[in-house]
């Protein structure tokens, strides 16, 4: 994939939106999932807000709430100023 070629290159800012690039791409949430899981797991550092915050809104697209929760609050230690990740975290966790 576009995000893994990224990676291997080792750019970060070519990385995130080869990342963007995959998920568009992607013809449905799972395969989204996997294309950032992918991207996550062989090049994100694992302070990247970015990459958290994108992992928790595919988490949530594909149904799995407490995994956005958890990938939000991750999103959130690292950079508490994300206003939107905030707002998202919120919705889900008023949400049943």
């Amino acid at each position: 994939s576009a995000a893994t070629r990224a990676a291997a290159d080792g750019n970060g800012p070519a990385l995130y939106g080869a990342h963007f690039a995959a998920v568009r791409a992607a013809k449905d949430a799972e395969a989204a999932y996997r294309a950032a899981r992918q991207a996550l797991e062989i090049a994100s550092p694992p302070n990247s807000a970015a990459w958290w915050a994108t992992l928790a809104w595919l988490r949530a697209r594909e149904g799995d709430r407490s995994g956005a929760i958890l990938a939000y609050q991750q999103t959130l230690r690292i950079n508490p100023d994300d206003v939107a990740s905030q707002r998202n975290l919120e919705q889900l966790q008023q949400t049943p």
